[in-house]
Order: structure tokens, then sequence, then C-alpha cells
């Protein structure tokens, strides 16, 4: 824990490494953006890019780390941001390279920036940089977005928005419900096998994720405290 400790105290390497994984976030961020105005149907790109998780959990990261160059750190709620951000970008890290990419067609530099890249990056910026501690019955709080987000897809964005959604990703399968693991009809016993894998496998596996990166982020604050 000394070298997580002397990398800390090290000014010049927490602005840089800050600073740059901020420059790599913000060119995930811009290669969305950008994505959505080449569309022809720049509208529906919209709606369907700012539904993905894989979207949201990146502007959580970027926020995180504008606010942390701003030396917003030591406000109360950047600690709350920055684990739900964690959690986030872990989950659509483990979840897109362990589900998903059999879904997808071409897997190019843009998706590698935001399923690999950056969130190899956070999770090292928020381990090494970030001294923010939670207790492991505090573990929910990393749960809000997903769990969110999940009644989110089933309440409205599949009732009102999931037809606009799969006009516009043709070959991508489940898209209506924004990703196939979310779509009954992915499952050969349908809504049963939908929960069977998200209660029974996926849920456990986010809970399991969120308490071992507390309980890590624990110990090492606790070697590098004392």
């Amino acid at each position: 824990m000394k070298f997580i400790s002397g990398l800390r105290n090290n000014k010049t390497f927490v602005s840089s490494f800050s600073l740059l994984t901020f420059l790599i976030s913000t060119l995930g961020i811009g290669l969305l953006i950008g994505r959505i105005f080449i569309d022809e149907l720049a509208f529906d790109r919209f709606l369907v890019t700012i539904f993905y998780f894989t979207t949201q959990s990146n502007l959580l990261v970027f926020a995180v780390l504008f606010l942390f160059l701003l030396k917003k750190n030591h406000k109360k709620w950047f600690k709350i941001i920055s684990l739900i951000a964690l959690i986030d970008i872990t989950i659509t890290g483990l979840v897109f390279h362990i589900f998903l990419t059999t879904f997808v067609a071409n897997i190019n530099f843009m998706q590698h920036l935001l399923h690999t890249i950056i969130p190899l990056l956070y999770i090292a910026f928020y381990i090494v940089i970030l001294d923010t501690n939670f207790k492991l019955n505090q573990f929910w709080i990393g749960l809000i977005h997903p769990f969110i987000f999940l009644v989110s897809v089933f309440t409205w964005i599949h009732p009102f928005f999931g037809d606009r959604i799969e006009q516009i990703m043709l070959d991508f399968q489940g898209a209506s419900y924004v990703y196939p693991f979310l779509d009954p009809a992915t499952y050969n016993n349908g809504f049963a096998g939908l929960l069977l894998f998200n209660l029974g496998l996926l849920m456990p596996l986010i809970i399991l994720i969120t308490i071992v990166m507390i309980f890590l982020k624990s110990k090492i604050e606790g070697k590098i405290n004392h």
C-alpha cells in the first residue's frame, strides 16, 4: 500500500493521471455525441444513445472526473456519485465482455474505449487517487442507478420508445428492451427465463461486484491510514 500512498501524495501524478483519464473520457463522450449528429435520424439516434446504460455510466464517470478537476471532491455528495460511477462503469465493462459481445457484430474502437479503456482507467483513478470509503452495509448506494435503469426499461422506455429504438438498431437483438438480456423473447422459456437470468444471475453478480469493490477499497484505505 506504500506504492498507492506514494502515488496519491505525488501531486504531479495525481494531476496528470486525472487529466488523462478525463480527456479519454471526454473522447468517449465526444464519439457518442458525434455518432448522433452524423445519423440521418439524429433525434432517434439520440434516444437510442441516451437510453443505454453504457452511455449513462460513461457520463457519470465524465462528471466525476470533471468535478474532481474542479476540486469538488471534498463535498459529501461527491463521495456518493463517485461510488455510483465506479459500480456503473465496472458493470458496463463486465456485462459487455461477458454477456454482450456475441450480440455485437462489429466491436470497434469506440466500443473498446467505452467498455474497456475507460472502465479500467476509472477503477484505477478511484482506487489510487480518491480517498473515499464506505462501510459494507452501505453497498446499496452503488445499486441506486442500476435499479433505476432496470425499472425504467420496463415502465417507460420499452412501452413508449421500444419501437423507435428497434427501428434504429435493426441488427441488435432485444433492441426494444435496450439490451437483449432484458427481452423475454431472448429466452426459450420467455418471462421465466428473464427472471431466472436477471434475478438469479445478473443481480447477484452486480451485488457481489459492489460488495467486493467496497471491501477492497476499505482495506486499501485502512492500510494507507495506518
